[in-house]
């Protein structure tokens, strides 16, 4: 906290100068031979071996491991592993919320047709109930229940309670002894007593 100097992300282990928004790509300390290597270890699979790389080289696993040591692989391949797990995170996020609106508007619209369809009914009832004349496809009964169906179905995809909603525990600590007697007097009538 003290310092005045911040250490760039990756930093320790690796030499001064590096880019260090991608520090998996070439830096200008990385020769062929040592960048080609770094690649092979790199691309290799997890957890990540020294060794591997020598049997698709010519370098000795010692000449690797100075290679490793004083241009940052361990650090610059972690730094690619995080990278990658973000964009995958990233990714399916959007998947799953490109995914979550696309089933919510595929179950809103034939909801939104009952909606509209008990609307309709509704509106014939209201005006044979002014002719005097009671008749409609849905009997009265049935178009309030599709109505409560669809509006409480419209209510649970777009998220919101459908039921009433309790608040939360009372708080008893702030009850004298007498008041806590009551209630449970009152619980034991009503046989809610745990």
């Amino acid at each position: 906290m003290g310092s005045s100097t911040a250490i760039q992300p990756y930093s320790q282990g690796l030499p001064s100068s590096y880019d260090p928004a991608t520090p998996w790509n070439r830096q200008p300390f990385d020769d062929d031979e040592q960048w080609h290597a770094f690649r092979l270890y790199l691309m290799g699979a997890i957890p990540r071996q020294l060794h591997h790389v020598a049997s698709k080289t010519t370098h000795t696993v010692s000449q690797l491991q100075s290679w490793a040591k004083s241009r940052g692989w361990f650090k610059r391949a972690e730094a690619f592993d995080n990278w990658i797990h973000q964009r995958f995170t990233d990714e399916v996020a959007v998947y799953v919320e490109q995914t979550a609106v696309a089933t919510a508007e595929r179950h809103l619209s034939p909801l939104r047709d009952g909606i509209e369809l008990a609307s309709q009914e509704l509106k014939k009832l209201l005006k044979a109930s002014q002719e005097q004349t009671m008749h409609g496809l849905i009997r009265p009964a049935e178009l309030t229940r599709l109505l409560r169906e669809c509006i409480k179905l419209e209510r649970l995809i777009t998220g919101e309670s459908t039921e009433r909603v309790e608040h939360g525990p009372i708080d008893l600590e702030s009850l004298s002894v007498d008041e806590l007697r009551a209630l449970q007097t009152i619980q034991a009538k009503l046989g809610t007593q745990p």
